[in-house]
Parts: structure tokens; C-alpha cells; sequence
């Protein structure tokens, strides 16, 4: 995970956006601040492209249909 993944991320979960304003720079700084604080590391410079958020409002889910056996034989 990289700093590029957190913002993405940040700009989706507190501003419900993919589109970076530059007026949000100090408080999206903050906001990784006190990630990197959790994690008791500094987050790499970059994107990783291999690291990917689900961000529940912009992705798609997928669903798989499965038979209703399968969940009586699941819960069983």
C-alpha cells in the first residue's frame, strides 16, 4: 500500500469523490498523518498498482447465485 491508495481512498470514504482538490491538501495531510501514526510507519510515495480499496459506492459487487442446497448444506 502506498500514499496514493490511502488518498484515493480518504478522498472516496470523506468526500465522496475520485476528483483531488487542491483546497483539500492540508486536511487529506492530516488525515494520512494520523494513518501512518496507526500504522507506526511512513507510507511509501506512489501508487501500487497490485493494492486496490473496495470503495462500496464506485465498484461494482459481484454476486455469484448459488442453489439453495448449497446454504442448507452449508449451514448444516
Amino acid at each position: 500500500m502506498k500514499r496514493e491508495n490511502v488518498v484515493l481512498w480518504t478522498l472516496w470514504a470523506l468526500f465522496s469523490t475520485e476528483t483531488y482538490q487542491s483546497e483539500w491538501d492540508a486536511e487529506i495531510n492530516g488525515y494520512i498523518s494520523e494513518i501512518e501514526g496507526l500504522l507506526d510507519r511512513k507510507l511509501e510515495n506512489g501508487y501500487a498498482d497490485q493494492v486496490k480499496a473496495m470503495r462500496l459506492t464506485f465498484d461494482p459487487v459481484v454476486t455469484l447465485h448459488r442453489p439453495l442446497i448449497w446454504y442448507i448444506v452449508s449451514i448444516g
